[in-house]
Protein backbone atom coordinates (compact mmCIF):
# COMPACT_ATOMS: atom_id res chain seq x y z
CA UNK A 1 0.00 0.00 0.00
CA UNK A 2 3.05 2.26 0.09
CA UNK A 3 2.69 5.12 -2.40
CA UNK A 4 -0.98 4.30 -3.08
CA UNK A 5 -2.43 7.22 -1.10
CA UNK A 6 -2.41 10.98 -1.72
CA UNK A 7 -2.02 12.17 1.88
CA UNK A 8 -2.26 15.77 3.11
CA UNK A 9 -0.99 16.91 6.51
CA UNK A 10 -2.62 19.61 8.70
CA UNK A 11 -0.25 22.21 7.21
CA UNK A 12 -1.72 21.58 3.74
CA UNK A 13 1.25 19.67 2.32
CA UNK A 14 1.26 16.34 0.53
CA UNK A 15 3.44 13.78 2.24
CA UNK A 16 4.61 10.22 1.73
CA UNK A 17 6.67 7.66 3.60
CA UNK A 18 8.05 5.68 0.68
CA UNK A 19 11.66 6.06 1.83
CA UNK A 20 11.11 5.03 5.44
CA UNK A 21 10.58 8.60 6.68
CA UNK A 22 8.15 11.32 5.73
CA UNK A 23 8.79 13.49 2.68
CA UNK A 24 6.74 16.71 2.42
CA UNK A 25 5.80 18.93 -0.48
CA UNK A 26 5.64 22.68 -0.24
CA UNK A 27 2.18 23.89 0.89
CA UNK A 28 -0.51 23.19 -1.71
CA UNK A 29 -2.03 26.67 -1.39
CA UNK A 30 1.38 28.26 -1.98
CA UNK A 31 2.42 26.41 -5.16
CA UNK A 32 -0.76 24.72 -6.39
CA UNK A 33 -1.86 21.13 -6.36
CA UNK A 34 -0.15 20.12 -9.62
CA UNK A 35 3.29 21.27 -8.49
CA UNK A 36 2.88 19.97 -4.94
CA UNK A 37 1.89 16.45 -6.02
CA UNK A 38 5.07 16.23 -8.12
CA UNK A 39 7.15 16.65 -4.95
CA UNK A 40 6.05 13.35 -3.36
CA UNK A 41 6.00 9.72 -4.50
CA UNK A 42 2.63 8.34 -5.58
CA UNK A 43 2.23 5.16 -7.58
CA UNK A 44 -0.80 6.04 -9.71
CA UNK A 45 -1.33 2.44 -10.85
CA UNK A 46 -1.62 1.27 -7.24
CA UNK A 47 -3.74 4.32 -6.39
CA UNK A 48 -6.19 3.40 -9.17
CA UNK A 49 -6.14 -0.33 -8.34
CA UNK A 50 -7.38 0.40 -4.83
CA UNK A 51 -10.03 2.73 -6.35
CA UNK A 52 -8.60 5.86 -4.72
CA UNK A 53 -10.04 8.18 -7.39
CA UNK A 54 -13.47 9.13 -6.04
CA UNK A 55 -16.25 10.73 -8.08
CA UNK A 56 -17.14 13.77 -5.97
Amino acid sequence: MTESYAMVDPAGRFFDNSKGSHTYSEPILKIGIREAIKQVSINYDMFNQRKGNYDW
